[in-house]
């Protein structure tokens, strides 16, 4: 009987003219051996002697190496073509699970400890008889040193396991170190977990940092730009040519990647895209949700996966308070070449009569939902809220307007489940790359994008920024009617002011303090109309529109309840009816690392709290990539100090060093009266050109 067993065992690894397996293979074949032959040694067809021979080649073997079957005993050709006939009925007859998924993630970068997390969340409900969980981690040697510190790229079969700290599921393989930015590791990790974890349905999860079409998967060690969008082609690509099969879901663990460039560049190679096209939290997915529904019905359907997906996300982030800010959205591949032929149509009607629609196009970027707001760099915008600012616009044509709606339908038809938090009021699930200005505008996009290939939208958005700085228009004109005075600390001022001229899009005004040498400036914000609809920022016209703004002696701090701080705060955004998100710049200084970074913190002015923390780690090459950072109560903030140069006018800011603060229990904002000075409200117009005018009034504040 051993015999037979070590015979059917073999199959699964040897063919007819083969006659070494590795270690690896050898160690599962003598489990079995071993197993059944002591429940029946009597049925053999191997002696004694040769199973003996085979354990000692078994220990003698460096692990990973190949044993010699020669050693075994001399196996007639009878025998050997057993064997392969029973490797071949076995492989017909192997059970196929329901699900795989493949987890690439890379955490060769400061998100290591978030991806000890999360291979400890995934552990909470592990693989079941009809789900995989394959994981390969990478990790870095500096970021932290828990379970067992390693450094290297291994393969795991993840295990339930209810330690939330320690990893214990099995590990397959340790392939050394690893470039989990390189094309050809994604394609070999894919290739590797298809053949050995056969499945229905597929998932793919790429875990890492995130930065929309520009860059993805940051990897400390081997590649810190990380992985391109023509990279990550290149690896679905030949996994498809190899293995003549499409994945059912990519899923992206990251920021801003719900983007149509990355739909276009993966529908060929999927069914469902999963991503958020905002910043994405710390904490990423949630995975016992995920995994806990799988598990109890293995047999859903992709869409299904894709909305429970989504819907988890959003109360997996109502639970920990974060929901602000947050976006997710689930995408039918097959549906883009629907939103693409849209959006060109839509595109050439614009760029067909750019000196008509350039307006239109400026007013649209200038109220559109946009992503990591803060940051010009990676230009994301809503598509749908894009083509949805056209139809309001009077100025737009029939025909622009009906390309507009056909191109919000296609939007819709091709999202599953969307989910956005009050930040995102008007998120419809795809972005697009639109930079504000051309200075911004990242000249691979015409290279590297195949939606602008498509489309010819990186023609259209460069000619877009050569008409708006042609146009010839007079600079608009500010007055305020109000005299300078004195008001008490804590009261509000009624400032009448007049705004005039062509092509007039905004309005926003800055309370300043008045010092010896400089003017600092100590908040920015947008003048609020009551509507229908709620508070709204003024809505321009061409001529003259007189306005108020109703003004109060009060200021923002930073407060961690031991000191506080005055830091320049500005509105997340200029959404009708919500102005309850703000943030302040500085720089995040951690003492027990070392690490500094750039940081942006965002404030709910509604209930006081900080709900984030984004640092932006710049990688080199003009990659520059977002991550939340949770700081600890040692770590610090020092923030940048907005001041206006008496000298030239100019708006300028430095590092305020003396108004450094730590985060202790949790940083806060509080509105308190202005402290007595001397105070200057100054109120800015600009036009659709980027041309501005201002004036300002002296207050006195006792």
């Amino acid at each position: 009987m051993k015999s037979v067993v070590l015979i059917l065992i073999l199959t699964i690894f040897i063919i007819p003219s083969v006659n070494a397996i590795t270690t690896n293979e050898l160690k599962v074949v003598l489990k079995e051996v071993l197993k059944l032959y002591f429940e029946n040694p009597s049925n053999s067809r191997l002696s004694v002697p040769e199973l003996r021979d085979l354990l000692i080649s078994f220990f003698e073997t460096p692990t990973g190496q190949e044993v010699n079957l020669n050693k075994v005993g001399k196996h007639s050709g009878k025998l050997m073509q057993e064997i392969y006939d029973k490797s071949k009925q076995s492989k017909e007859t192997k059970i196929i699970k329901e699900w795989t998924l493949m987890v690439f993630m890379n955490g060769d970068n400061d998100l290591e400890s978030a991806a000890i997390g999360d291979v400890n969340e995934m552990e909470m409900i592990g693989s079941t008889d009809k789900v995989n969980v394959i994981v390969q981690l990478d990790r870095s040697p500096k970021f932290d040193k828990s379970n067992g510190d390693w450094s290297t790229t291994k393969r795991f079969y993840i295990e339930k396991d209810n330690d939330p700290n320690i990893i214990r599921s099995k590990e397959l393989a340790d392939i050394g170190e690893a470039n989990m930015a390189s094309s050809s590791t994604l394609y070999e990790f894919l290739k590797w977990a298809i053949e050995q974890y056969p499945s229905k349905k597929t998932v793919l999860i790429l875990w890492n940092h995130g930065g929309g079409w520009q860059s993805m998967s940051n990897d400390d060690t081997d590649k810190p730009q990380g992985m391109s969008l023509p990279e990550l082609e290149s690896a679905l690509q030949k996994f498809k040519q190899d293995k003549g099969m499409k994945l059912t879901v990519i899923a992206f663990d990251m920021c801003l990647m719900g983007q149509i460039e990355l739909d276009v560049a993966i529908a060929e190679y999927a069914s469902i895209r999963i991503g958020s096209q905002e910043l994405e939290p710390n904490e990423g997915f949630d995975y016992i949700d995920m995994l806990q529904k799988l598990a109890l019905k293995p047999e859903m359907e992709p869409e299904e996966f894709a909305v429970n997906v989504v819907e988890g996300y959003k109360s997996f982030y109502e639970k920990l308070r974060k929901t602000s800010g947050i976006t997710l959205s689930a995408v039918r591949l097959d549906k883009i070449s629907n939103v693409v032929d849209k959006f060109q149509d839509f595109s050439n009607k614009i760029n067909n009569d750019m000196q008509s629609s350039w307006k239109a196009i400026a007013k649209g970027q200038g109220v559109v939902e946009t992503y990591a707001r803060d940051r010009s760099d990676f230009g994301a915008i809503d598509l749908a809220d894009f083509a949805d600012s056209f139809k309001s616009q009077s100025i737009v044509s029939t025909e622009l307007n009906t390309a507009a709606e056909r191109l919000i339908e296609a939007v819709k038809d091709s999202v599953i489940a969307s989910t956005s938090g009050k930040a995102h009021p008007y998120s419809y699930g795809i972005a697009v790359y639109f930079p504000i200005d051309n200075q911004y505008f990242d000249a691979k996009y015409l290279t590297e994008s195949k939606f602008s290939q498509k489309t010819n939208w990186g023609d259209t958005v460069s000619k877009f920024y050569k008409t708006k700085k042609s146009i010839i228009s007079k600079d608009p004109e500010i007055k305020i009617q109000t005299q300078p005075t004195t008001v008490k600390s804590g009261n509000s001022l009624v400032i009448d002011y007049t705004v005039s001229g062509k092509n007039l899009f905004d309005v926003r005004y800055l309370t300043a303090w008045v010092t010896k040498d400089k003017i600092f400036v100590l908040e920015e914000n947008f003048p609020r109309i009551n509507t229908e609809l709620g508070w709204a920022i003024p809505s321009l016209v061409d001529g003259q529109n007189n306005l108020s703004l109703e003004w109060k002696a009060t200021a923002v701090s930073l407060t961690n309840e031991k000191k506080d701080v005055f830091a320049t705060m500005r509105p997340y955004g200029r959404v009708l009816g919500f102005f309850t998100l703000y943030y302040t710049e500085g720089v995040y200084r951690s003492p027990s690392t070392g690490e500094q970074y750039d940081v942006t913190l965002v404030f709910d002015y509604s209930d006081s709290s900080m709900v984030y923390a984004w640092a932006y780690v710049d990688y080199g090459q003009g990659v520059i990539t977002p991550v939340e950072i949770t700081p600890k109560p040692d770590d610090i903030f020092i923030p940048y100090r907005t001041f206006i140069n008496l000298l030239d006018g100019n708006i300028e800011s430095f590092l305020s060093e003396e108004e450094a603060i730590t985060f202790s229990d949790g940083l806060f904002v509080k509105e308190e009266p202005l402290f007595d000075g001397d105070f200057l409200v100054y109120i800015i117009a600009e036009d659709l050109t980027g041309k501005t005018a201002e004036d300002y009034v002296a207050v006195v504040v006792e």
